[in-house]
């Protein structure tokens, strides 16, 4: 994978958008139809993957303000690191930044 592309990822600039937010129908279109956003049914990783894969990017990487989510972002560190997400976070923020997890204040 080129390097700017996994800088675009990170920078959620890389050309993928969240199909409300984008003003190209055809691409909303295409995004709802696969399910990317997995609103109706689940959607693997993988299999989210594999269908952006017939999808156009709506805009070059870094040439446009429009952001996206990240989950290709933590797909592309799982995949790097051969281990899951949360793990990684643990492993590289949480536990070396001493932060624990606590139980929320009861309402």
């Amino acid at each position: 994978m080129r390097a700017d592309l996994v800088h675009d990822l990170l920078r959620h600039t890389a050309g993928f958008v969240y199909s409300g937010s984008t003003k190209t129908p055809r691409i909303k279109e295409m995004y709802e139809k696969a399910n990317i956003e997995a609103r109706n049914s689940e959607m693997s990783g993988d299999d989210m993957l594999k269908a952006l894969g017939d999808i156009p990017l709506a805009h070059h990487a870094e040439r446009s303000g429009i952001r996206d989510h990240g989950r290709r972002a933590g797909l592309l560190m799982e995949r790097v690191a051969k281990k899951p997400l949360d793990r990684i976070l643990k492993e590289m923020l949480f536990d070396p930044l001493r932060m624990q997890e606590r139980a929320s204040p009861a309402a």
